[in-house]
């Protein structure tokens, strides 16, 4: 908690800094996602014999960091950026009001 508190402090005193960081926080949900899917996987590829992990090694562990890394990083700049962009560009096109009505209801605008 104290580290979370320390970093929103020093960001509020200088607006750069953690840029360096906001990376990782843009492929922390494709981590979260992923890891799961590529353990099934490693456990699988040994119990069928493609692979020879030993997973109480400190190896094993950074080289199942490293590829989580690397396919959440893919996967962000692949899909989900892509797929941001894309939604950007086609809600920038419809007027706020019809962003938040909903179908057959007529709303005030305000001016």
């Amino acid at each position: 908690m104290a580290i979370v508190v320390a970093l929103a402090t020093a960001q509020y005193v200088r607006s750069d800094f953690g840029k360096e960081l906001r990376f990782l926080g843009d492929i922390s949900y494709f981590t979260y996602l992923t890891h799961f899917p590529i353990q099934l996987v490693l456990l699988l590829a040994t119990q069928v014999g493609l692979l020879k992990i030993n997973y109480s090694t400190t190896g094993a562990f950074v080289m199942f960091l490293g590829l989580v890394i690397v396919i959440s990083v893919l996967t962000y700049y692949l899909f989900e950026k892509q797929a941001q962009d894309y939604l950007r560009r086609v809600l920038s096109k419809r007027p706020a009001a019809q962003l938040i009505s909903a179908p057959g209801r007529k709303y005030r605008t305000i001016r």
